[in-house]
């Protein structure tokens, strides 16, 4: 007989831990890995799987499955709806779906880049993991587990999306049992989408009918789905949990009704090594498109980053490959194109618009050459730069570089510069003692940013692309790739574009924490206030604060988005805005104090019968008898709110001293 572990149905939460699950502890994928590839295509499906494990599922043990692209297993037929029914089905619909929508991987090649992949298996490592998951969920001290089925949707689009706008999502299935007791693992990773554009999403993948996440029987009555399904929040999904570890899920299913875990305390669990029972990692970032700044300027009053290279103020380290693998040619070349970027920067340790820069050589083990003071001036660094030789020793070691970089970098932090690594290489070795992987995403975390170029005549594409890798997400490039300088100045002011502590900075996506930024960050408070005083908070906040803008409909998107993802206000999601209406007109707020801007009325995003001064001058957006969010007169002093502060980010046209910002 059965037994229930546990009956509890526990709430999903969000969680205020880091979010989303590395990609690194998603069960090991891929070819390497034993999978098989999905074919590419719309509304695809595997052929039938055979199991060689029963896997009880609603009280019933299945003996095969279907795998769908549309981000569902099935077990009495494959499934080729894209749009989620949101209500329970009884076409042979029985279904485990982490993320049922319209998946289209027709445009993909099937490889670690991008696919659908799935194996069964009892590797015991595979077992382990799977063991730890339920373990830790359910609060128990040891389970047999015997079988898993892995199926993994990695960097997969949506219906009718252009695959190289990079609007991707990644996450993980897993069925696991010991023969009695069944459970499902649902892992996410990054979600920047929720619905296919012939389920009414717009171009961004989003509105419409959003994604489903849960299970069905299949029997027109019996399902479990997780309360954000079907509606715009699950775009959160990767932030929210039934363990308390965002983007973690984890279910018993083998009984007629679906159970969660008991709502407990847990420890902290240690963190998953690396890697995994020798398995190959898959990429540390996701692709991301090749530009390091947004493809258009912001729209509106909205700015991009300040990009004036000789005011520039970083902290970088040049990596360079000096072994005989690059070449006495080779590194004349990365000579040359240094010299080229830091020509037209400005080298001082005086704090101001200036940068430092070290350099470092490696082949087999590195060598420090100059630290990070070394040079006040261009032609100082110039002469040091080409005076240094070719080693004799064809060994490349990028570990010894990197670990020599983050100790130059870790030994001189001040706080009001970022830090870049600028990486140059002729080949790449990850095997053993000597991979860079780990060092490489330690640094990422400590927001140390790597660029890469790598020399691609000498290496392989395979190689190119794990030098890639190491790199901050859209930050690698190859020597010859056209316009290199002009990439590498903008990852160095993307990187030199930042907000104070805990403010937002406005992006292209708000759910990619790698996006590419404009030159504004917001910080929505914490505490209500009238319109008037919340005008001054935002002042005395930051210098130059104000109360935001929202010029166009992406800016409101974005406010709304970031109002909702950070307001524990019991899904009220109210806030004041920088309109108001003084001498005849609506106008803006702006940076400083600097003179408001009249309201541009080709974009208004009033609530029906506003505006209407007679209420108030000052502005809010809000919700009307269950209208969408929108702008609402309001009382300047009376009115208690949530407010969004907007400042320009620091950048090289907007220089912040230390404990300034």
């Amino acid at each position: 007989m059965k037994t229930l572990l546990f009956c509890f149905l526990a709430a999903v939460l969000f969680v205020g831990a880091k979010a989303i699950v590395d990609i690194r502890s998603f069960f090991p994928f891929g070819v390497a890995n034993g999978d098989q590839y999905l074919a590419a295509g719309d509304d695809t499906y595997s052929a039938e799987q055979p199991l060689t494990v029963p896997f009880n599922f609603f009280n019933f043990p299945h003996t095969s499955l279907w795998v769908n692209v549309n981000g569902a297993i099935s077990f009495l037929s494959p499934i080729t709806t894209y749009t989620p029914t949101c209500q329970p089905v009884s076409r042979n619909f029985r279904m485990v779906s982490p993320f049922w929508a319209d998946v289209d991987t027709k445009y993909e090649t099937p490889s670690p880049a991008s696919a659908v992949s799935f194996r069964e298996s009892t590797n015991p490592s595979d077992l382990q993991q799977a063991e730890r998951e339920v373990m830790y969920a359910f609060n128990l001290t040891s389970i047999d587990l015997t079988w898993t089925y892995i199926v993994t949707w990695y960097n997969v689009t949506f219906y009718n999306d252009d695959p190289s706008r990079n609007i991707r999502n990644s996450f993980q299935a897993i069925l696991t049992t010991n023969g009695d007791n069944s459970f499902v693992i649902f892992l996410y990773n990054k979600i920047q989408w929720t619905t296919g554009t012939a389920s009414n999403g717009d171009a961004n993948g989003l509105g419409g009918t959003p994604a489903q996440v849960g299970f069905d029987a299949g029997d027109g009555e019996n399902r479990y789905m997780l309360n954000v399904s079907c509606t715009n929040d699950v775009l959160y999904v990767n932030n929210m949990s039934n363990i308390g570890v965002p983007g973690e899920f984890v279910f018993q299913v083998d009984s007629d009704v679906i159970h969660t875990p008991p709502p407990i305390t847990r420890p902290t669990r240690p963190t998953l090594p690396p890697t995994i029972a020798g398995s190959t990692l898959p990429p540390l970032s996701p692709t991301m498109p090749p530009s390091t700044t947004p493809s258009t300027p912001p729209k509106g009053l909205d700015r991009n980053c300040g990009c004036t290279r000789n005011k520039i103020w970083l902290d970088i380290v040049a990596v360079m490959d000096n072994s005989l693998s690059m070449g006495q040619t080779g590194f004349a070349q990365i000579q040359a194109n240094l010299a080229s970027i830091v020509g037209q920067l400005t080298l001082s340790s005086v704090p101001g618009y200036s940068s430092r820069i070290a350099l470092v050589t490696f082949a087999s083990a590195a060598t420090k050459v100059a630290d990070l003071n070394a040079f006040n001036d261009t032609n100082m660094f110039m002469k040091k730069l080409f005076a240094i030789p070719v080693a004799n020793d064809d060994k490349v070691n990028i570990l010894s570089g990197l670990q020599m970089a983050n100790i130059i970098l870790g030994n001189n932090v001040v706080a009001n510069r970022r830090r870049v690594v600028i990486l140059y290489t002729s080949a790449y070795d990850d095997t053993g003692s000597e991979s860079p992987v780990s060092l490489a995403l330690n640094m990422r975390e400590d927001n140390i940013k790597i660029i890469t170029i790598a020399f691609s005549q000498k290496m392989g594409s395979d190689e190119v692309n794990k030098v890639g890798e190491l790199a901050w997400p859209s930050f690698d490039f190859v020597n010859e790739e056209p316009g290199l300088p002009d990439k590498m100045y903008n990852a160095l002011c993307q990187t030199n574009c930042f907000c104070p502590p805990n403010w937002q900075q406005y992006t292209t996506n708000i759910t990619d924490q790698y996006a590419p930024g404009y030159g504004v960050c917001l910080y929505l408070s914490s505490i209500t206030s009238a319109w008037i005083p919340a005008s001054f908070a935002c002042g005395n906040e930051v210098p130059g604060a104000y109360l935001t803008t929202e010029s166009t409909s992406e800016k409101h998107n974005f406010n709304f988005a970031y109002a909702k993802k950070s307001n524990n206000s019991n899904g009220v999601y109210s806030y004041h805005i920088g309109l108001q209406y003084q001498n005849g007109q609506y106008s803006w707020q702006q940076f400083n104090g600097s003179n408001p801007v009249p309201l541009d009325n080709s974009y208004t995003y009033w609530n029906a019968g506003y505006p209407n001064q007679n209420i108030g001058e000052c502005v809010k957006v809000d919700r009307i008898f269950g209208s969408s969010y929108r702008w609402t007169n309001v009382n300047c002093y009376s009115s208690f709110l949530n407010y969004i502060c907007e400042v320009y980010t620091c950048d090289t046209d907007n220089y912040c001293p230390p404990n300034k910002r």
